[in-house]
């Protein structure tokens, strides 16, 4: 099942920037989007991983060396950063 995943501070390619490494045994997709503004448009990425059981979240959490939170939402962000 694909999961989207962002850290504390970097969604989307940022993101697959910082734990490309890390990332790459599961089959990261990083997939562009825009959305307009009054200069015109802006340029946003969503990165989704591929998981299949618990296991991999736990593979997961190991490789990123950071605690991983599911959101209600499904999608997982990686605690490495102080968040208010």
């Amino acid at each position: 099942m694909r999961y989207e995943i962002r850290s504390v501070w970097e969604e989307g390619e940022d993101c697959f920037k910082k734990y490309k490494k890390e990332l790459k045994p599961f089959n990261p997709c990083i997939e562009p989007w825009v959305t307009p503004t009054q200069n015109g448009y802006r340029l946003h990425s969503t990165l989704s991983i591929e998981l299949n059981s618990l296991d991999d979240l736990v593979k997961l959490v190991d490789r990123v060396g950071n605690s991983v939170i599911v959101n209600e939402d499904y999608s997982l962000e990686i605690y490495d950063s102080y968040r208010e």
